[in-house]
């Protein structure tokens, strides 16, 4: 990581998310960044792209908006922001970090892979940057408690970036769990849990000009008991901070195969 720069301990940092730039969850990443860095950028959608993984606008313009001094709207995906900040707005001059939240609800487990606020910290880490993607928990849509995520993520962060530095290695998914910020039981280091998604549902509704149109609904099964799980933290009432890296290689599998005596010749 850079070296502390005047009072603060980086120079700048790059914000972005996927519920868009008007989200109540990155004035709160922006909060946590103004502690750290002299300088906040904040690169995101114009609109929500919850969902959208690490998907890359490639068929079309991405359009760019400056909305503020070192804010800027992106027509595109959280991935999409992070290559426009890092090779366009922030070019002659990178960000020490790039911050992706926070996520109105928790990115947990194998869900993961369908997050655009992990896509977005995936895709800095590919171009060498190192990321962190926050999240906050809640059990009611319409009110999620922002205040435990502005409590907590600061010290969460600061145990990542006070710890040794592996971000060359991975990037840090860090949630904070549906409760009240006095009801935390304190941060814990964890790994990705197995809570799957059993099946996702095709709802088929019918608009007023009689024309079809799909929802997709997720269905969870209960997720695993394993005590070092985020999943398991949450349900504790624990902050989560789980390194994840990028090997998917399904190592048990591979022994097994390499183990296996060769098929037998025609």
């Amino acid at each position: 990581m850079s070296a502390p720069n005047r009072a603060k301990r980086f120079r700048r940092i790059l914000v972005t998310n996927d519920d868009g730039v008007r989200a109540p969850g990155l004035a709160v990443a922006e909060a946590v960044a103004a502690d750290l860095a002299e300088e906040v950028w904040v690169v995101a959608p114009d609109s929500d792209n919850s969902g959208v993984s690490r998907k890359l606008t490639i068929q079309e313009p991405v359009r760019l908006e400056e909305l503020a001094p070192r804010r800027f709207a992106v027509t595109g995906t959280p991935a999409d922001c992070v290559i426009m900040g890092l090779g366009h707005v922030m070019a002659d001059s990178p960000p020490d970090l790039v911050l992706s939240g926070v996520n109105s609800g928790a990115n947990i487990a194998a869900e993961t892979s369908y997050s655009g606020t992990v896509g977005a910290a995936i895709t800095a880490h590919l171009m060498g940057r190192p990321a962190i993607a926050l999240s906050q928990a809640y059990r009611d849509r319409k009110d999620v408690p922002w205040a435990t995520a502005a409590a907590w993520l600061p010290r969460a962060v600061a145990q990542v970036l006070d710890g040794p530095d592996h971000f060359d290695d991975c990037f840090f998914n860090i949630n904070v769990p549906a409760v009240a910020a006095e009801a935390v039981i304190g941060i814990e280091l964890t790994r990705q849990g197995r809570r799957g998604v059993t099946g996702i549902d095709v709802e088929r509704r019918t608009d007023l000009r009689e024309n079809d149109y799909f929802w997709f609904t997720f269905r969870h099964g209960a997720g695993e008991a394993a005590p070092d799980s985020d999943v398991a933290a949450l349900r504790r009432g624990a902050v989560s901070i789980t390194p994840i890296g990028f090997d998917q290689t399904a190592d048990t599998v591979l022994a097994a195969l390499a183990s296996a005596p060769p098929a037998a010749a025609d």
